[in-house]
């Protein structure tokens, strides 16, 4: 069992008066898909350390959304990742 804690609650009325609910997870863009296999092996032949801890960190990632969005989803709340593109900052 792990504690989460996602980066922003907002709540806010849209253009109609609906309150809506949000929490949003602010990620590097890499580290939201799983890391490209093809960069797994080192000169040597063995799995390298940085695809190695690549993996981790997609695998924790992906651990903490899926159960972000199904707390989301009981409360009727959005949920959003947003990433370097999606705030325009590169």
């Amino acid at each position: 069992m792990h504690r989460y804690f996602p980066d922003f609650y907002i709540k806010y009325k849209n253009s109609d008066g609906k309150i809506i609910e949000e929490l949003i997870e602010v990620k590097p863009f890499n580290q939201c898909s799983p890391p490209n296999p093809k960069k797994k092996l080192t000169k040597t032949g063995r799995t390298s350390k940085r695809y190695l801890k690549e993996v981790q960190t997609y695998i924790v990632n992906d651990a903490k959304w899926n159960q972000a969005m199904k707390y989301c989803k009981d409360r009727n709340w959005k949920w959003r990742i947003l990433t370097e593109k999606d705030i325009n900052i590169y």
